[in-house]
């Protein structure tokens, strides 16, 4: 699969029809492999139930800092490169208008405070993530590493954007987000390769969707981390958003199986 590119605005669909992605094209195959992975989170990622012999997997929300929105996609990639370098995410999102965001929060109140402290224009918008249900993992070792391996993802925004908050406040120091960051890559790896394990045991494509996913986030963690243009904070932000992206895509996709 081809790597990712951060330095160039990303798009992602509110609506049934692939995703519109300007630096790379996801292959048949691969968009198989995704369509089918069992996400288990919690809080606004979402949350699993566990009912007889299948797992409802919650609806739940993500949310953002519109800066603006256009009827042109060159606009939209005017503007963001504007917010980039400013230091915002430069996010576009495309579900009828060219929406360009800051970033991508759990909370309303996270994004809302984001917002409230704008000069002009900046509007609270809602990333919805589908309700969806896929057959019950039985073996409990398995499900359990599963669960954890999803939740992964809820620790990504929670041990990244303390530190980066910190950054842009010059609290805390470039090296200190970069090790953070480093340490993220490694909670994934170890991860993947115990999930890989399961999935060879099992053969279950939630199990491989899964490895594809975290090898996804890891790409868009490792162009932030190597990126020489903008700011380390603006890379992250950026990378934190694509990764809420393929989280809502997946969820899309799961729901319509």
């Amino acid at each position: 699969m081809q790597l990712i590119s951060s330095d160039e605005p990303q798009i992602f669909r509110r609506s049934n029809k692939r995703t519109v992605i300007r630096t790379f094209r996801v292959n048949k195959i691969a968009a198989a492999i995704l369509a089918v992975s069992a996400l288990v989170l919690t809080g606004a990622i979402g949350f699993a139930l566990y009912t007889g012999k299948f797992m409802t997997i919650g609806a739940g929300r993500l949310y953002c800092a519109q800066f603006s929105i256009h009827e042109s996609l060159a606009e939209a990639q005017k503007n963001a490169e504007s917010l980039k370098a400013a230091g915002g995410a430069g996010y576009i999102v495309n579900d009828g208008g060219f929406r360009v965001v800051g970033g991508i929060y759990k909370s309303r109140e996270e994004a809302q405070s984001v917002v409230d402290k704008q000069a002009g224009g900046a509007v609270l918008y809602e990333l919805h993530i589908a309700k969806v249900t896929r057959p019950v993992i039985d073996d409990k070792t398995v499900a359990a590493a599963v669960k954890t391996g999803f939740s992964l993802h809820i620790r990504l925004f929670d041990g990244l954007y303390p530190v980066m908050n910190d950054l842009d406040k010059g609290r805390q120091s470039e090296s200190v987000l970069m090790a953070a960051i480093t340490a993220a890559k490694s909670d994934i790896e170890v991860e993947r390769q115990k999930l890989n394990g399961y999935y060879e045991e099992t053969g279950r494509a939630e199990i491989a969707a899964l490895c594809g996913f975290f090898d996804r986030a890891s790409v868009s963690l490792t162009a932030a981390e190597t990126g020489t243009t903008r700011t380390l904070s603006s890379r992250l932000k950026y990378a934190l958003a694509e990764i809420a992206a393929l989280r809502a895509r997946l969820s899309e996709a799961v729901a319509k199986l």
